[in-house]
């Protein structure tokens, strides 16, 4: 169970702490940031999805690294 509150500018969640993963949480919290960002952005899709290929391929590049490294 939880509750939404409006305060002024701030939006509180409250919420019994064993009820919610704290990663999951975190990571709904960031996408919601994500979405945030997206909207604002004056990108077009194709612009998106290009950055976003590009940041994963760097992302994979970077972690291929780091498992040859420790190998």
């Amino acid at each position: 169970m939880y509750t939404i509150a409006f305060d002024n500018k701030d939006i509180v969640i409250r919420s019994d702490e064993q009820s919610v993963d704290k990663k999951v949480l975190t990571n709904f919290l960031g996408l919601i940031e994500l979405e945030q960002i997206r909207k604002r952005s004056k990108l077009t899709d194709e612009q998106i999805e290009v950055l976003s290929k590009e940041i994963n391929q760097r992302a994979w590049d970077k972690m291929k690294n780091n498992a040859l490294m420790t190998i």
